[in-house]
């Protein structure tokens, strides 16, 4: 369907919205993004706020090969939920196009509509670009790559919903968006859910029962921080009428206040924590083996005992490190030299759970990205006699760390952790 004259054509790929998705059991409501593959590539949108129509409007690049026919395309629920697949075929439709598939479930049933536009690249472009139109009289740029986005700046902080009055509304559950994170609680305030916010954001907050969204509230970024530290009601607008009842929204820092600590030092004397964490366990791993857990934080690696023929291994085996909010730890669990699964947690998790006295569960992958099995964590904020700290009479102290042991090479990890509910 194309010359295998070199360089190899690129098409574009835009990703424009969703129509009528189907309800998922058990899910309260549908907030999905999308997974494009095509030979070894894969490209993933956002997620898009909570609608059975969503939007997208992103766009990829991909470089096409003439052994390669198929791109696929996979719709999931915010969670990592099916929703339902639609298979693209060059040979059929050619380079330039727009089309409209319908997304097939588990079943084989249709789950839904997906709405694709696909275009031939004339110049080769390295990166992936919105889909935006230049202004006026702008000078083309379209061969340059884009500039990488800015971290995400702002306060850190924990959002709870306590409880929600909805006349007749039934049992409900809350998503609440700031930009394009998009995460699910109770309406009990069962859970603490962690966002980042700065005064340019919007937080929103939709309540939906099991058919339909009853209500939403928007609040600005600055009304946010503002109100960190309290709790107060929220009144709802509903899509029909100008109110449909109330929120109780509590704000907390994302640390509790906590009494001063000794200082603590790391080996190049820069401030940090020193954090004991507890392996504990993992479970429902892709198979039985003999398991051994390595955590690694910067340049320190430490190693459990190995587990024999287990695929629900238990260790219940700690380790310090000396860490700060910035840091991630690399858990890869491997047996002798094969690797089994992997999960990228942000120090800043560790910390939190620690300082409420909790456990942290999180979901292992394997090397495809695909579901492994769950990893189960423990953390305790620690006054180590092996770290540099404060004596009784202010000055500062040194107290010599004892020698790591040597571990195991590893796999090189992921700098970034993939797609997770926190």
């Amino acid at each position: 369907f194309f010359s295998s004259v070199l360089p190899m054509p690129q098409v574009a790929v835009s990703v424009l919205s969703g129509a009528d998705l189907t309800e998922l059991t058990g899910q309260p409501y549908i907030a999905p993004y999308v997974e494009i593959e095509y030979g070894k590539a894969k490209r993933t949108t956002n997620t898009a706020s909570p609608d059975d129509n969503p939007e997208w409007n992103e766009r990829f690049l991909f470089e096409l090969y003439e052994e390669e026919d198929e791109m696929s395309f996979t719709v999931m629920n915010a969670g990592d939920v099916f929703i339902g697949r639609a298979v693209l075929s060059f040979s059929r439709f050619g380079t330039d196009a727009d089309l409209c598939f319908e997304l097939a479930n588990q079943d084989n049933v249709v789950a839904g509509k997906l709405i694709v536009k696909i275009e031939p690249v004339e110049e080769q472009v390295e990166e992936a670009v919105p889909v935006v139109e230049a202004p006026a009289g702008s000078e083309d740029v379209s061969a340059e790559p884009p500039e990488p986005p800015a971290p995400k700046t702002g306060t850190k902080l924990r959002v709870a919903i306590l409880q929600a009055e909805v006349p007749g509304a039934g049992t409900l559950s809350a998503a609440i968006t700031v930009g394009s994170m998009v995460k699910v609680t109770d309406t009990e305030g069962m859970d603490e859910l962690m966002f980042q916010v700065d005064t340019n954001d919007t937080m929103i907050i939709s309540l939906q029962n099991t058919k339909y969204v009853v209500g939403t509230a928007t609040l600005k970024g600055e009304t946010v921080l503002s109100r960190l530290g309290t709790e107060f009601w929220l009144a709802l607008a509903a899509a029909n009428g100008p109110h449909s009842g109330k929120v109780l929204v509590s704000l907390t820092p994302y640390f509790p206040k906590q009494n001063p600590v000794s200082a603590t030092l790391d080996d190049k004397g820069e401030a940090a924590t020193a954090l004991m964490i507890e392996a504990i366990s993992a479970e429902r791993l892709v198979r039985n083996c003999n398991p051994c857990l390595y955590l690694s934080i910067n340049d320190t690696d430490k190693a459990t005992t190995t587990k024999e023929d287990t695929d629900s291994p238990v260790w219940n085996e700690s380790f310090e490190f000396f860490v700060t909010e910035e840091d991630t730890l690399s858990a890869a669990i491997f047996e002798a030299e094969d690797f089994i699964a992997e999960a990228i947690v942000p120090v800043a998790e560790l910390l939190y759970v620690a300082s409420i006295g909790q456990q942290l569960e999180v979901k292992l992958l394997d090397r495809r990205r695909k579901a492994a099995g769950l990893l189960l964590l423990g953390a305790q904020i620690t006054k180590s006699d092996k770290s540099f700290s404060l004596a009784p009479d202010g000055h500062l102290a040194v107290m010599p760390r004892e020698t790591m042991p040597t571990v195991m090479p590893r796999e090189t990890m992921p700098t970034v952790m993939p797609r997770e509910t926190m």
